[in-house]
């Protein structure tokens, strides 16, 4: 069994895919989404309000708790 780790940002009918190094975990693709969800929505959403939604119970908590 061959594992691969990816992970996506989707705002409208954008979607950006990233493959990650498959030495990578589901924790490591779930916290590096929600970077880059925050860095697309610093630098390329003209809005003023950004709703970013994970499901990852343990990158959440690792943000909550830096």
């Amino acid at each position: 069994m061959v594992n691969r780790v990816g992970m996506a940002t989707v705002h409208g009918d954008t979607q950006i895919q990233w493959k990650l190094s498959n030495k990578c975990s589901i924790y490591t693709a779930e916290a590096t989404a929600i970077l880059k969800a925050i860095e697309f929505a610093t630098y390329k959403i003209e809005a003023n309000q950004t709703i970013i939604l994970s499901d990852s119970f343990s990158t959440l908590m690792s943000i909550q708790n830096r």
